[in-house]
């Protein structure tokens, strides 16, 4: 899921004077990622789905959308039979007169579906200092189903700036991970690269805001100058550690990309009905994983744990199942799946035995296989 939004607006401020101690950042802006597709915001930034639920005249689908303090009521405008969409309307609920009407673009079409996106742009802060903050709405549109019942969301809001370190331009990128429209150490990340490196930002190379940071080999801190904030200076820091050392103990996978590989990774079944009756027949537990395509830590699971030989072999007496939280609304609403990855582990007769919510390491997930 990739955002697409809009650039709003920008903060002209001074530079700050060239020092002892630092490297000096230039003007900071707001930029969209149509303009830096290098960036990934979803990797940092929110995002969630909301349910959609059609009007009387079945012209048009609903749903409510909550960020931070503010809760919209969003009304997609389209044709129920195809994949057209027009607009959306977005009115604030308990606001008076703060309504919006926004065009909805094409974003990509293919044999399977249709993706329209919707930029819906929010003021946040204090009375005297309000941001613009960019939250993209993105509909997926099945060639075979039409209309769609959720529809996904995502925020985007950082601040980027360049910064010459050593005769290299490095970008610094302010990150606004509670989406307040303000930058501080306790709740926002940072991200220091070279202008040059084409790529895109993976989270190990967010920080907080209060952590340090590496480039080129060497680490930093910045320092935030005024409340937005205005500027900014980049300064060496001493970690005592060197890049790759600080990247293992950070890094909670370390352990499960170095564990031993299967010659064949855990076998799911797709065939979810299939699966508990072969369970029930030859009196089998059984084990549902709850993920999506756009699941990073369910993406991690499938290539370091289902394929570690400790798992493998700690769950071959156990049947497993693969759902798509995304495709099976159903199953997600009767289990009472809030997140992914969701497991749940089921006893042949179908009760629950114990479930887990985000990643698990391969030691987490031998135990979890062990419970009956």
């Amino acid at each position: 899921m990739k955002p697409i939004c809009i650039f709003l607006t920008s903060l002209l401020v001074s530079c700050l004077a060239w020092s002892d101690t630092g490297y000096p950042v230039g003007v900071f802006e707001s930029k969209s990622t149509i303009e830096r597709s290098k960036l990934n915001p979803p990797v940092f930034g929110k995002s969630g789905t909301i349910n959609l639920s059609f009007d009387d005249a079945k012209s048009h689908k609903s749903g409510i959308l909550k960020i931070a303090d503010q809760r919209w009521n969003l009304k997609f405008i389209g044709n129920e039979d195809s994949t057209a969409l027009e607009e959306l309307i977005a009115k604030q609920i308990d606001v008076e007169d703060n309504e919006l009407k926004l065009p909805a673009k094409l974003l990509r079409e293919t044999e399977k579906e249709t993706v329209y996106s919707v930029t819906l742009p929010l003021e946040f802060g204090s009375t005297s200092q309000k941001r613009l903050c960019k939250v993209g709405l993105y509909l997926y549109f099945s060639k075979n189903d039409g209309f769609p019942a959720v529809a996904r969301y995502s925020t985007d809001m950082y601040l980027t700036s360049e910064v010459n370190i050593e005769g290299v331009k490095h970008d610094l990128i302010l990150m606004d991970m509670n989406y307040d429209g303000f930058f501080t150490k306790e709740s926002d990340y940072w991200v220091l690269r070279r202008s040059d490196v084409e790529s895109s930002v993976r989270p190990s190379e967010c920080r907080s805001l209060s952590d340090f940071n590496w480039a080129d080999g060497k680490s930093y801190k910045v320092v935030l100058v005024g409340n937005l904030p205005d500027s900014a200076v980049v300064s060496a820091f001493d970690s005592g550690l060197s890049e790759e050392q600080d990247r293992i103990n950070r890094d909670s996978t370390y352990a499960d990309k170095q564990a031993e590989r299967s010659l064949e990774p855990m076998n799911f079944y797709h065939d979810f009905k299939k699966a508990i009756s072969e369970a029930k027949q030859q009196g089998k537990m059984y084990f549902v994983d709850f993920e999506t395509d756009w699941c990073g830590p369910c993406k991690q699971m499938d290539r370091y744990v289902y394929t570690a030989k400790e798992i493998v072999e700690a769950a071959k007496d156990i049947i497993s199942i693969k759902v798509d939280g995304d495709e099976s609304e159903e199953l997600v609403k009767k289990y009472k799946v809030d997140g992914y990855p969701t497991g749940i582990l089921f006893s042949p007769d179908g009760e629950e035995v114990a479930r887990f919510i985000g990643y698990q390491s391969i030691i987490q997930l031998k135990k979890f296989f062990v419970q009956k």
